[in-house]
This record gives structure tokens, C-alpha cells and sequence, in this order.
């Protein structure tokens, strides 16, 4: 029955753009490619990963970083963007990963 009730929900489409975390939302509005590749190899390396598929679940909003990883990841933000109100809860909230399921 489980299994009946995921898939109905799987089944209905969704209305409207996909919701986005802000931190995705910031780099997809970097529209020179290089600028936003450099941007990507930034935040792994402040953050100590070296796999584009780990960047790409804290992108999605697939995985949700630790606490260091979130603050690092926004001073990164910060630093590029000159906008000093980028938290690390400002980009990964947790109310996208509670509604998510």
C-alpha cells in the first residue's frame, strides 16, 4: 500500500517551476560558463571535496551540508557576489529539505 501511495504521489505532476535552493538559484544566474566553473571548483575546494556529484546533491538540495560546509560555502558566495547577507541558512534552509518529501 506504501508503495501505491508514493508512486500516485510520483504520478501527479507538479505545477510550476521547480523549487530551487537559493545556492543553486545564485550560481544558475552566473551566465558566463568559465566564471561559474570557477565558482564550482571554489566551493569544493573550500569545502574539502573533490567529486562534482557530492557539489551537485548540495546543489539539488539532495544532501544538506554540515554546519562548517554550509558557512564555508557562504563565504564563498559572499566573496563573489559582494553581498554580505548570504548566510549558510540563507542558502540551504531547512524548510526546502522538510518539504521536500
Amino acid at each position: 500500500m506504501a508503495n501505491l501511495n508514493i508512486n500516485i504521489k510520483k504520478s501527479i505532476p507538479i505545477e510550476g517551476k521547480a523549487a530551487l535552493l537559493p545556492f543553486e538559484g545564485y550560481i544558475q544566474s552566473i551566465i558566463n560558463l568559465d566564471e561559474r566553473k570557477r565558482l564550482c571548483d571554489a566551493c569544493k575546494h573550500a569545502v574539502g571535496i573533490r567529486s562534482d556529484t557530492q557539489l551537485w546533491n548540495y546543489r539539488m538540495g539532495n544532501v544538506r551540508p554540515d554546519m562548517l560546509k554550509r558557512r564555508e560555502l557562504a563565504r564563498i558566495i559572499r566573496r563573489h557576489s559582494g553581498d554580505s547577507s548570504w548566510t549558510g541558512d540563507n542558502l540551504f534552509p531547512v524548510e526546502f529539505y522538510n518539504n521536500k518529501e
